[in-house]
């Protein structure tokens, strides 16, 4: 027997369930395929380049049939997985299948596309050509409405042929009428006159709005927004439904009124009895600038922005703008309005650029009011045709748990990512990115959402879940327990009818005859005309009255299923849908719950237990019960109302836990009794505190149960390290050898213990005791020192060096080479150092045996380990070299050093001259210092010390002296005479200079080989006879005493040519006055003759008997012939002499001549004669013969 308790009963009394509390998640949808710009022909662009696909979000395994019943196309998705995005086969766009409304129809068209799904899913449409990309969320067919308005915007677009649009599709049976108002002129239609069209279930009538002119790549045409599309009644019957979209073939949203960049969009119309009074925004991720359009179907409505009235224009007494902003918006009114959000293109209305500048382009989402909110959101955020960035948008209450509650695909998100949102600090907001895919997001609570994504150039963006309610029309049924958002109901509970109104009805008819049993339906009379008392009760909606009605009789129906019912009222007037409106829902009848609970615990007090509601029912539970009680006492020790309670016991012992539970139709649960135990919980220690030396044996740590149940599990952790646990295998403790391998202070602290007792391993508790081990260290030791050093040196130490240990000084034991054992202690510290006596030489090693330290454990150990010093003896060294040399000597004296009694190479200081130290090395064991002939003097060396070449370097002072004497060159010089004359001797003369000793060699070259042997010569100072004239030059080389020789000195000799003295002598009688002399002397090659020195040989003439002129005279004072005598001089020095006898006379002499072949002579012989001239003294000079021939 199914039993509730009171307490549940009384805080459920009167709920109420409503039929058409519907969201976007259905089993029946319709759509068309909306107008894409690159359909059209004359795009230049190629056509029919787009594709239509239809997405399903499942969150259960499903079967989806897409049909177009005006063409018979009907294809068939079987058993799509739960939980996934499935995406339909592009829809026919050639041959008897196609189905675009590429043109505006004329009328009407079977191309409405439906879709059919056995269980609720969640659907979308595409419309994408490349990164013209356009997509709608679909609302199923039960919550369509009759009155629709087309939101559209300013359509500018960079290509031609991108006309706005609209259509409209019959979705009931039978004829639909349609009235359509375009508010801007359409292809076919003027602008604001009303004109109807009827269609049948699928058909479609589609609207394109003028094109107004374009060119230079801006194109515009007309904005359809405020187009009103309404059902109304026809001769047949009342308003069916319909469903509506609005788009764009390609539009361009900027702030600037160019065309931009540009996309298609295409969006499903919410019917005006879905519209709300209040709407939060939040502006779109990255492109956060958005316009608003703020939707008005009564012009009078009192608009509110952010708490205060609206101050833009309203436009076709329809639609406010809001310029593009990141602001976010509450938008309210006292009637309602529906609103529009929209994203730019992409770089415009100062959206900030992405990277590219391409990210994102126009798209149009019509948002949720508040009323309209839902507690759960599948959609598919879709990569077609390039998306590469998806978003998603929040608005949710602050209150309660929605926030807490909020789960993105399961996950819950983090609260502290919510903002308040800054209008209405009641809401909080949240945007986020997603990965491609379903998604699925949820609360407890109700929240409006937006989807939207962008590609370069491209975007898509939709209501992303939205509860599609008519607000003021409304069936339902009423029990006690009900809250289900349909018309559901429990098996064997009684429930009432219940449908609101918003006009009074004169009758309603109730068609009952298909629900179990077939009841009769039933006709409910009221006052005609009609009166508001004849409602059960009336509530204002939006501003309007709605009456309630129900049937007075409670029905219980016992047969699960589905079952439909049939409301027609009566009045006379619904709104423009005749004097009949027929409402039509499917009530659902389903079995209470099973109940069922189990639990997560440890059996142990003071442990939290996790209950949980394993309860298999049809339908969602939404109220529970829970009872805890002492079974001892019976005394109630706890209550919950949760589904899924944790709940600690007060105590150990036994309780008993009841529950039971409702589901949303309204089924009760039996209540259900199940026993859980609680176990005490136990209690230990732990002991073993000791110290020894690393390596002893371990001691123990022993760990006792001293309450609880064997065996006993003990977590602990060593130094608060990983936790680790030790089990008793007998008794009540169990020890643990520590080990002393390391040295530390090792502090065991016993965490908690853990007996046997339990359902769940065992009962536990925290039990904080500590033990400590301390294990000292033992010391270790190395020794250093290892060096090889020199004799007397004072650096050598051997360093003996403790680590480890515990207490301070530590000992060291060692021997040297074996011998016997020593012992030294550190003073201060852990190293001590030893000096190494370095007077012998020799190797001496030092091996290091032990080390102890000086704690209480006295802690010691064996080491090994030794330091070697060598002790080098010292080096000696010689230097030798001791010469003399010439300055300038091709061949260096050398100066050597020798080293013995080490390594060489050595490496010598010396000094020179008493100057600086200076250092040389050389190979094996010499080294040599070549001494510069450059500079003449005395160069004293002096060794001051010898290093070896080993690594030690042992050096020691040493002494010993070499000189090197480097003599000074003489300087060879020599004077040339003035007068430097062909054939003439030469004399030079020595100056030479010996700058030491005497000079005793002269080696003189003249530069004349011809000479022969008289080119050169030995002598101090030489003579030389150039025999001809021209440049030479003559060397000098000297010599002195010590040997050395000068540089050659050379001089240039330009030896010159002799003039020819000639004269004429004159024919002279001693009675003549003078004899005149006539020079016919000619000068040389180079040089004119510049002197003349007469000698007239009569030296009994005094100082007459020269003269310097050129043609000297001189007068004679006896005959005779006298030896006159002329030397001419050139202007280079040179000269010549000539010396001719003068005859001077002393009376005329007598011509006489004689033949000397006269008796032989022929004609044509030669004729010889002979002088027989005479003079009386003196003798004759000169014969002239003239020879007669004529």
């Amino acid at each position: 027997m199914r039993k509730l308790l009171g307490g549940l009963i009384l805080i459920l009394v009167g709920t109420v369930s409503f039929a058409q509390n519907f969201s976007n998640k259905g089993k029946d949808f319709w759509v068309g395929y909306g107008y894409h710009q690159i359909m059209h022909s004359s795009n230049g662009m190629g056509t029919n380049g787009q594709n239509m696909v239809l997405y399903f979000a499942t969150d259960q395994i499903t079967t989806v049939t897409v049909s177009i019943p005006g063409t018979g196309y009907s294809v068939t998705y079987p058993n799509i997985p739960a939980n996934t995005v499935f995406t339909s086969n592009p829809i026919p766009k050639t041959g008897i299948n196609d189905v675009r409304l590429q043109q505006e129809s004329t009328a009407p068209e079977n191309k409405g596309i439906h879709i059919v799904a056995d269980k609720p899913i969640v659907a979308y449409a595409h419309i994408y050509n490349m990164s013209v990309s356009g997509a709608t969320i679909l609302f199923p067919t039960n919550t369509l409405g009759k009155e629709y308005y087309s939101i559209n915007y300013t359509n500018i677009s960079n290509s031609n042929n991108s006309n706005c649009w609209f259509y409209v599709i019959a979705c009931d049976e039978g004829v639909t009428t349609v009235e359509i108002t375009p508010s801007a002129s359409t292809i076919n239609h003027p602008a604001g006159v009303p004109f109807t069209v009827t269609l049948t279930q699928g058909q479609v009538y589609n609207f394109m709005g003028q094109l107004t002119g374009g060119g230079g790549g801006t194109f515009t045409g007309v904005d359809l927004t405020g187009s009103k599309i309404q059902s109304i009644a026809s001769a047949s019957g009342a308003c069916k439904r319909i469903a509506v979209f609005s788009g764009s073939g390609r539009i361009g949203i900027t702030c600037d009124g160019s065309a931009g960049t540009s996309d298609n969009y295409m969006v499903q119309a919410m019917p005006k009895s879905a519209w709300g009074k209040k709407f939060l925004t939040v502006p779109t991720g990255g492109l956060p600038n958005n316009i608003f359009r703020i939707c008005v179907s009564d012009p009078t409505a009192n608009v509110l922005v952010n708490g205060a009235p609206i101050t833009h224009t309203l436009q076709n007494n329809f639609y406010y703008e809001v310029p593009a902003s990141r602001v976010t918006l509450k938008i309210e009114s006292d009637l309602p309005i529906t609103v529009a959000q929209y994203i730019t293109s992409n770089n415009s209305c100062n959206n900030i650029p992405n990277p590219t500048n391409t990210l994102g382009d126009p798209e149009v989402i019509y948002l949720s009011p508040v009323e309209q909110n839902i507690s759960k959101v599948i959609w598919n955020a879709t990569n077609n045709f390039a998306i590469t960035t998806h978003y998603y948008s929040v608005i949710i209450p602050n209150t309660g748990t929605a926030i807490s509650s909020f789960r993105l695909d399961g996950i819950p998100i983090n609260p502290a990512l919510f903002t308040i949102h800054p209008r209405d600090p009641a809401f909080s907001m949240l945007t986020q990115t997603v990965s491609p895919g379903q998604h699925i997001i949820q609360s407890d609570s109700g929240f409006n959402a937006i989807a939207y994504g962008y590609g370069s150039n491209e975007s898509y963006g939709y209501n992303a879940g939205t509860n599609v309610r008519d607000l003021l029309q409304q069936v339902g049924v009423s029990s006690t327990y009900a809250i289900e958002e349909g018309p559901s109901i429990c098996a064997g509970t009684a429930f009432k009818f219940k449908v609101s109104l918003p006009y009074m009805a004169d009758s309603i008819r109730w068609g009952l005859n298909s629900l179990p049993g077939s009841p009769a339906d039933i006709l409910m009379t009221y006052s005609n005309p009609p009166d508001p008392g004849d409602a059960d009760s009336t509530t204002v909606i939006n501003g309007k009255t709605v009456y309630w009605y129900s049937l007075p009789s409670f029905y219980n129906f016992s047969a699960v299923g589905v079952y439909p019912v049939v409301i027609t009222a009566y009045a006379a007037t619904t709104e423009g849908c005749g004097n009949a409106q027929e409402i039509s829902f499917e009530l659902e009848v389903s079995n209470p719950p099973t109940p069922n609970i189990d639990w997560v615990y440890t059996g142990c007090t003071g442990q939290p237990v996790q209950f949980n509601d394993r309860t298999i029912s049809a339908k969602p539970t939404y109220k529970w019960w829970w009872e805890f009680r002492d079974n001892a006492t019976g005394t109630i020790v706890h209550t919950s109302t949760q589904q899924n309670p944790v709940y600690t016991f007060p105590g150990a012992g036994t309780y008993r836990v009841r529950f039971s539970n409702i589901t949303t139709p309204g089924c009760v649960s039996d209540t259900i009794s199940r026993q859980i135990v609680i176990n005490p919980l136990p209690v230990g220690n732990i002991a073993g505190d000791v110290t020894v030396c690393q390596n002893q044996p371990a001691p123990n740590v022993v760990f006792t149960g001293t309450t609880g149940t064997a065996p006993f599990t003990f977590t602990y952790n060593i130094n608060n390290g990983p936790a680790q646990t030790i089990v008793t295998t007998s008794g009540n403790s169990v020890s643990l050898p520590v080990p002393t391998g390391t040295v530390g202070n090792y502090n065991y602290h016993l965490v908690s213990i853990k007996d046997a007792a339990g359902t769940a391993g065992g009962c536990s508790q925290p039990m904080p005791d500590t033990v400590r081990v301390t294990v000292n260290p033992l010391a270790s030791a190395t020794i250093a020192g290892t060096a090889t050093v020199c004799q007397n040196s004072s650096t050598a130490a051997i360093t003996f060096t403790a680590s480890g240990g515990s207490v301070q000084p530590f000992t060291f034991s060692y021997n040297i080479n074996g011998g016997a054992v020593q012992t030294i202690s550190t003073v201060s510290g852990n190293t001590v150092s030893l000096p190494v006596p370095t007077g012998a030489t020799g190797t001496f090693v030092y091996n290091l045996l032990s080390v102890r330290d000086a704690s209480v454990t006295a802690c010691s150990q064996l080491q090994t380990g030794s330091a070697t010093v060598t002790v080098r003896a010292l080096p000696t060294a010689t230097i030798t070299g001791t010469s003399s040399v010439c300055a300038t000597a091709a061949i260096l004296p050398l100066v050597t050093f020798t080293g013995s009694g080490g390594t060489g190479p050595y490496t010598f200081t010396y000094t020179l001259n008493g100057g600086p130290q200076q250092t040389v090395s050389g190979t094996g064991n010499t080294a040599t210092v070549a001494v510069p002939t450059t500079t003449a003097g005395t160069f004293v060396y002096n060794l001051i010390s010898v290093r070896e070449g080993s690594t030690t370097a042992c050096a020691q002072p040493q002494t010993g002296t070499a000189t090197v004497v480097v003599h000074p060159l003489p300087t060879a010089n020599f004077n040339i005479p003035a007068a430097l004359c062909q054939s003439r001797t030469i004399n030079f003369t020595d100056n030479s200079t010996p700058n030491t000793g005497t000079i005793n060699n002269w080696s003189w070259t003249f530069g004349d080989p011809s000479s022969g042997t008289a080119n050169t010569s030995v002598l101090a100072n030489p003579s030389h006879v150039f025999a001809n004239t021209g440049n030479y030059s003559v060397t000098l080389t000297v010599r002195n005493s010590e040997g050395c020789f000068s540089t050659p000195v050379s001089r240039p000799v330009t030896i010159n040519g002799l003039p020819t003295a000639a004269f004429t002598l004159p024919e002279v009688c001693l009675l003549d006055p003078i004899a005149q002399f006539t020079d016919n002397s000619t000068g040389s090659s180079t040089a004119a003759i510049t002197g003349w020195q007469w000698n007239f040989g009569d030296p009994g003439s005094g100082v007459n008997n020269t003269s310097t002129q050129q043609n000297g005279q001189h007068s004679y004072s006896s005959v005779g012939t006298y030896p006159v005598r002329l030397v001419v001089t050139t202007s280079d020095g040179c000269t010549d002499t000539l010396p001719q006898p003068l005859i001077v006379n002393g009376g005329n002499p007598v011509a006489d001549f004689v033949q000397m072949n006269a008796l032989t002579s022929c004609s044509s012989d030669t004729v010889s004669i002979q002088n027989k001239s005479t003079i009386g003294s003196g003798s004759i000079t000169k014969v002239e013969i003239h020879w007669d021939n004529t």
